[in-house]
């Protein structure tokens, strides 16, 4: 589904432009996020990213859960309900079992990942719910767990426009590459007030959904939340926009400017 793939294309980075090995803690159970789905002033679909605490095996571990669905006359017409899990471990923010559990109108399709790393930390072994395996790199991520991987890691980042920054992830069993360009910060008027933000722009394949390879623009709150705001797609069909709606349990405040 096009709205959760959105969100889960911020992913992870690995730059020699750190400015430190300590992480700074962008979030915290309990929160979460509410987006809308737009296209021009029409509401087609919601998705809400939950982070809560759990413990297995006697195993402390931290659970992003991402729900995404249809709402209105789009739902009677095309229901959706898609449900992605990624449960890390929270000192590293590195997947160890990642779910996809999809509903969309007639089609049904569930994936279970668990990510196996050995103590050498040359790579990472993933197991799929078939018994296939892939053997990837030591820090490679779902994209759930991605997303949340980087908003802890932006502080480190000498973000310069024009950087950018590569994104090694894996999804639905296949390992890709993307990249992400910096495009520097801008103000934006929300329903919380003025934000200043990030402008990044992941580097798509034109030619299908995108029009072209820059069709597809985030912007995180430059504050130490780094909320993605708002996200904004060029498509043959025309422009989609998903926006920030609710959110609570925020780690930090949110830098409204005045």
């Amino acid at each position: 589904m096009l709205t959760c793939l959105c969100l889960l294309l911020i992913a992870q980075q690995t730059l020699a432009q750190n400015k430190g090995n300590s992480v700074t803690q962008a979030f915290k159970s309990g929160e979460k996020l509410v987006y809308s789905l737009r296209y021009g002033i029409a509401k087609g679909a919601e998705t809400s990213f939950r982070t809560y605490d759990t413990i297995e095996n006697g195993q402390k571990l931290r659970a992003h859960l991402l729900e995404g669905y249809t709402t209105g006359l789009l739902d009677l017409l095309y229901p959706v309900y898609d449900v992605y899990c990624a449960y890390v471990d929270p000192k590293t923010d590195l997947p160890i079992r990642a779910i996809r559990n999809v509903h969309e109108q007639k089609y049904v399709d569930y994936k279970l990942d668990t990510f196996l790393r050995g103590r050498a930390g040359d790579s990472t072994l993933v197991v799929r719910e078939n018994g296939d395996t892939l053997t990837l790199p030591p820090a490679t991520l779902d994209l759930v767990s991605a997303f949340f991987y980087l908003r802890n890691r932006l502080d480190q980042i000498d973000l310069k426009p024009g950087l950018r920054i590569n994104l090694p992830t894996m999804f639905n069993g296949e390992y890709f590459g993307l990249m992400v360009e910096y495009r520097g910060e801008e103000l934006l008027k929300t329903k919380f007030g003025k934000l200043k933000c990030l402008r990044l722009v992941p580097y798509v394949q034109a030619g299908g959904l995108f029009t072209e390879e820059d069709g597809l623009t985030v912007w995180l709150t430059a504050d130490a939340n780094h909320l993605p705001i708002k996200i904004r797609f060029k498509l043959f069909l025309g422009a989609l926009t998903c926006e920030l709606e609710q959110f609570q349990g925020l780690r930090w405040p949110l830098e409204v400017m005045m």
